[in-house]
Formats: C-alpha cells, structure tokens, sequence
C-alpha cells in the first residue's frame, strides 16, 4: 500500500509561511493522490456516497412538500386553514436535516486523514465529524450570514439602479445593470467558498474554534487564491462529469472530489493530529 504520510504530523509548513503564501497546489497530483486512497477502500466510500444521496433526497422531499402551489404534496389531503401549521411543521424539519448533515460532510476528510496517517479507517470514522458539531454548525451558519449580507447589499443596490434608471435615460442598460450586479453576487460567492473551503478540516485537525478556523483558510487561501480557485473548479467539473455519467459515476466523483480537498489540506497545512 502507498504511504499518504508525506506531510503528516511534521510541521513542514509553519503557520508565519503559509501567511506568506509559501505553499503548492498542484490540482493533478492531489487528485491522483485522492484515486489511490479511494481506491484502497471503494466500498466504503460508494457505502457513505449512498448514506449521503439519501438524506440529500429527504431533504429534498422535504423541499417538495414545502411548495403547495407547484407541487401539492401533504397539503394536497388537508384545508388551507392547515397550511401554516404544516409549513411550520416542514420547515423545522428540513432545517434540523441540514443541520444534521453538516457533519457528515467532512466524513470523506476524517478517513482520508486516517488513511494518509497509515491507519485503517472503521466505516464508524465516517461520522465522527458530530464530535465537532458545534463548531462545524457555526462556521456553516456564518458563512450562510456572509453570502445572505451579500446577496442583501447586490439586491437592494440591483433594485434602486433599476427604479433610479426608470424615468431616465439610463432606462434602457438599466436591465445590464442588473445583470452585473447579479455577477457580481455570483463572483463573490464563489470568493467566499473559495476562501473558506478549508475551515472545516482545520476544525477536525487543529480542534480550533469556528471563527479561528475561518480566519486561517481565509488568510492562507487569499495568498494563492485563484491556485486553489482552480482545484475546487476541477473538483467541481468532475462531479459534474459523475452526474453526467447516469448520477452513478457520483458514487465515485463525491469521495474522490473531496479526497483530493483533503490531501490539499495535509500538503498545505500539515495533518497535526492522530486522532479524528
């Protein structure tokens, strides 16, 4: 079996250089790295790649059942004097769900980290991101508040250039205007996943707190940001590619997307813990 051990537990980049942006990101070599793990253990990757499609599916049965109007769904069986009730009913529900699979979504790191540290994983490791729930939650919720701020300041900016631009000269590029401001909101949601696509790891790893975490991957990742920009653009094209292949090639595009996030963290960061 590959040794992943090559950065792990060795401190070979302080924190002083990775501030300084003194690290490498090579996208291809993570991704091949990230094939070799998946490809020591496939079936319980595809076994925790099903787990994860089915509460997604609930989740979004839940969504379902939340549009009356376009759906019908449960409201379909009861008068419309219910509807508040049950839309109360839906929405805690599908709120606790999300709330529910935030940890689960760092299971692909926990074993990659296992693997690259020369353990053998348990099917179990896979959920142990809910002994780090808290922060976990938090730094979701967080980063939910900076893209709702953001996309609350390019609305409202989008709705006064539109109204100012109606009874001027302007009325006619009043609609491009809008559509920049809507490019804008696109480009600097994607800032944002870009800077903090590590701050769930550096919870797992480092036990830091939420906002420590964030304010790490922000600093780290703004030093080379269109370098790792370009590893989460490939990561994303080939879940694409997975979807394209039936939604089956996911079972294997998800676990290795996320493999090759996780060996990008240990090059970067450095793995500091043995346990997670």
């Amino acid at each position: 079996m590959e040794s992943f051990n090559g950065g792990a537990h060795t401190g070979h980049s302080s924190d002083d250089r990775l501030l300084q942006g003194e690290y490498t990101v090579d996208v291809f070599d993570f991704i091949r790295q990230a094939w070799e793990l998946f490809r020591q253990d496939p079936g319980k990757y595809i076994g925790f790649s099903l787990i994860l499609f089915v509460v997604y599916l609930i989740e979004q049965i839940f969504g379902v059942l939340l549009d009356p109007e376009k759906y019908g769904g449960a409201y379909q069986y009861h008068s419309p004097e219910m509807y508040p009730a049950m839309a109360l009913v839906l929405i805690v529900i599908s709120v606790v769900l999300s709330l529910l699979t935030i940890p689960l979504n760092v299971g692909f790191s926990i074993v990659g980290f296992k693997q690259m540290s020369d353990q053998k994983p348990d099917f179990s490791d896979f959920f142990h991101g809910y002994r780090y729930w808290t922060s976990l939650i938090a730094s979701a919720l967080v980063q939910g508040v900076i893209v709702f701020i953001v996309l609350f300041v390019v609305a409202i900016v989008a709705v006064f250039i539109r109204e100012f631009a109606r009874n001027t000269f302007l009325h006619d590029i009043a609609t491009l205007f809008v559509l920049l401001m809507l490019l804008l909101f696109l480009v600097s949601l994607i800032y944002i996943t870009v800077i903090y696509i590590f701050s769930q790891m550096l919870i797992i790893d480092r036990r830091l707190g939420f906002w420590q975490a964030m304010e790490l991957s922000r600093k780290v990742v703004s030093k080379q940001w269109f370098s790792v920009f370009g590893l989460v653009f490939i990561v994303g094209l080939l879940n694409i590619l997975g979807a394209l292949a039936f939604i089956v090639g996911l079972l294997i595009t998800v676990p290795v997307s996320n493999l090759a996030l996780a060996v990008a963290y240990r090059d970067i960061f450095g793995l500091q813990s043995s346990d997670w």
